[in-house]
């Protein structure tokens, strides 16, 4: 989940085995949920996920400065986010960056998931070498609330790393 530099909290980096198992696909192709979703699935990577949908997946912490530009602690995740990534068993895979923000102060949450979306891929790409082609940035705003009773809660902010891999 993201923190703005208000809920900045240091945070330690998840191991990169965590990150890799998460991300590993037990079977192919995505868990569907419902009956209703079976058959084509109706999107692409570049697109918002159902929640009936079950793609691997692992959620964590970036800081960042309130808007779009990372702070310290919050490349320093990214930085074992690319260990992760540069596994070999993730190798070939698709990810979609996604990137959750609350509701907050009446700002639109659309435009600053979607460019701290774009800034952590362009980190990823431009620091680690990781390929543009296998990640994919989404900003889902605040459409998916981990606490929707609290829509303000910063525990509502994260990157969401989504193995779309099934999808190509």
């Amino acid at each position: 989940m993201a923190t703005s530099a208000a809920h900045a909290q240091n945070v330690t980096p998840p191991p990169v085995e965590t990150l890799v198992t998460a991300l590993t696909p037990a079977a192919t192709g995505p868990i569907v949920r419902s009956m209703s979703q079976s058959g084509n699935i109706p999107f692409q990577p570049d697109q918002f996920i159902p929640d009936g949908f079950d793609f691997p997946a692992y959620s964590v912490q970036v800081e960042f400065d309130g808007g779009h530009m990372l702070t310290s602690n919050g490349m320093n995740t990214l930085r074992s986010l690319a260990a992760a990534l540069m596994d070999t068993r993730l190798n070939g895979a698709k990810l979609q960056v996604g990137v959750h923000v609350p509701q907050n102060n009446g700002l639109d949450a659309m435009p600053v998931s979607s460019r701290r979306a774009a800034v952590v891929v362009e980190h990823l790409t431009t620091f680690y070498g990781l390929p543009e082609s296998s990640l994919v940035p989404f900003g889902y705003g605040n459409t998916k609330l981990l606490d929707q009773s609290n829509p303000t809660n910063p525990a509502n902010e994260r990157v969401e790393l989504i193995n779309v891999s099934a999808l190509n």
